[in-house]
């Protein structure tokens, strides 16, 4: 939505969802993505989607390659999972912080309950699938009807942004400069990675309507 736009790391100022004096409820600002879910739709909330992750990350790890698919494919598919489970659990860890890690396929029955984690072991999951995807998806650059997909560069590049939201106030209360340190040093070294991926920042070529950005 407009509103949910305005909560982003581009956007200056105040939305209604960042907004310190106006207390959010669910009755007042309303996102079901990442509050209670439409209750009547688990596919729509953020646990929903990755219980369907995780339940293809399961089936992809137990499929051998053979006639009908290669280990490239699997690897390939493998390592868009993990980019969106990262994706999935770095949105949440923006809105509350430590929230619970699932990592196997859960049956939503009474009785099935897991903790809640700390902030620090949700953003060291979240790394580690991205680092996954990187390894898996390798020099992969879709083209075609496949353009736009995730590759290895963007999983430097959600990467980049994981470390500064660690490093950054909301989490970094002491300030802590290894934590800055550790992200200019990461992603000054990932980005021959996604360069290599096509998304240089800037290309001096012929620029009409700022197509060179």
């Amino acid at each position: 939505s407009i509103n949910e736009g305005k909560s982003t790391e581009e956007y200056c100022g105040f939305g209604c969802f960042v907004d310190p004096q106006n207390p959010l409820s669910l009755s007042n600002n309303n996102v079901p993505d990442y509050f209670y879910g439409q209750l009547n739709n688990i596919q729509e909330s953020a646990y929903g989607r990755i219980r369907n992750i995780n339940d293809a990350i399961i089936g992809l790890e137990s499929v051998q390659p053979g006639e009908h698919i290669t280990q490239t494919q699997i690897d390939q598919l493998l390592g868009q999972a993990y980019f969106l489970r990262a994706w999935c659990y770095y949105r949440l860890v923006q809105w509350f912080g430590g929230v619970p890690i699932v990592k196997e396929y859960l049956e939503p029955v009474e009785g099935v309950t897991v903790p809640r984690s700390s902030t620090k072991d949700c953003i060291e999951f979240i790394l580690s699938d991205l680092d996954k995807a990187k390894k898996l998806l390798g020099n992969t650059v879709w083209s075609g009807n496949d353009f736009g997909r995730v590759t290895a560069g963007t999983a430097c590049a959600l990467k980049g942004r994981v470390l500064l939201l660690w490093a950054s106030p909301i989490f970094n209360r002491k300030n802590d400069e290894s934590r800055w340190k550790t992200a200019y040093e990461t992603m000054k070294a990932e980005l021959a990675t996604i360069n290599a991926c096509g998304y240089g920042l800037y290309q001096s070529t012929k620029n009409e309507n700022g197509e060179d950005f």
